[in-house]
Order: structure tokens, then sequence, then C-alpha cells
């Protein structure tokens, strides 16, 4: 476990507390076989999200971190009478080997039954799953941003396009000079 409250904070654009981290590279492998920068992204990714994860190990994460057994993931049959996995919408994001980040494992199980390859988030086999699109509007006041970081935190577009953080999918809402919004995959 990382011991976030080393870690100084500061107030971010949206008023919620983050840890202040140094830009100082020191790669570690999270419990969901993604790896962070530092520790203290780590600790920004949970504040951020929401989420509990946790460190594994010092270093960048290797394919061999991170198992995925799918087969513990109950199965439903979609309308094409094709079995699939039921997934939740927990957010949990794990990595996969091709580098894209999935909303859970049982997601990027979901992904691997896809016919097609290779999909963005935002397209994650949503012709085979009862899956319903939640908008949600995110606050863009601020921004546009002249530059933003290079963490990887991303958000799928109403316009079905992947944004690799909040900062980028700001700017183009902001460029596009229309509405975007952040889609929220969900299973019903």
């Amino acid at each position: 476990q990382v011991d976030c409250s080393k870690y100084p904070n500061t107030t971010n654009d949206e008023g919620k507390e983050v840890p202040l981290c140094p830009k100082t590279p020191s790669p570690v492998c999270g419990s969901n076989g993604v790896t962070y920068s530092s520790e203290c992204l780590l600790c920004a990714y949970n504040v951020e999200y929401g989420s509990n994860i946790s460190k594994d190990h010092d270093g960048e994460c290797k394919v061999s971190d991170m198992q995925v057994d799918c087969s513990k993931y109950p199965n439903t049959t979609n309308e094409d009478g094709k079995e699939v996995p039921l997934c939740t919408k927990n957010y949990s994001p794990v990595c996969g080997t091709n580098g894209v980040t999935y909303d859970n494992e049982c997601m990027l199980c979901a992904h691997n039954m896809c016919r097609q390859g290779f999909k963005p988030i935002c397209y994650l086999c949503l012709h085979i799953f009862h899956i319903r699109l939640l908008f949600l509007q995110v606050d863009c006041s601020g921004y546009p941003k002249p530059a933003c970081t290079l963490e990887y935190f991303p958000l799928c577009g109403s316009d079905n396009q992947t944004y690799s953080n909040k900062c980028a999918f700001c700017n183009a809402v902001v460029y596009v000079q229309t509405w975007i919004t952040f889609v929220l995959l969900a299973t019903s």
C-alpha cells in the first residue's frame, strides 16, 4: 500500500484537494497492472477516480504482472446467441497488452471476444452487449489550457473519441465549440 499522506496537497481547478506530485519519474506498478509515473501519481489517480489501487511493486508493470482469468466472470447470451461476459460498471482500470486501458478486468475479457481486434475505449464491443450509455457533464470552465499532462486517464466523449485525460477532453470541447459529454459505459 502507498502512504499518500506523505505528499503535500494542493487545490485543483475544481476546488478538490489533490496530491502535489514532483515531476521526477519513478515508475511503480499498480495492483491493476497499470504503470504510474510515480507513487504520487498513483495517489492522485485514486483521489481523482475514487479508486483504491495499491502499489504492486517498484518499476514498470510487466505483462506477467496481470494474468487475467476470464472464466471467473458469469456469462450471458446476447441477441446473436453468443456467450459474453456479464460485466459490472465498477471502475477499476486495467491495462491490456495492447496498451489500451479498460474500465475493469471483465471489460478486458469482453474486448477479447470482439471479432475485429483492437478497439479504443469508446468502442468496447458495444454491439454484443446490452449496454446503456450514461452521458455525464464535465465542468470545463478554465479551459482551454496551453498544454495538457501526459497522464492517461481516458475519457470517452459523446463524439465517440477517446481523450487521454480531462484536459484533452475539455480542450476539445472548447476548440470544437460544441457540447461533448463524457460517456460512461454501464451494463443494463
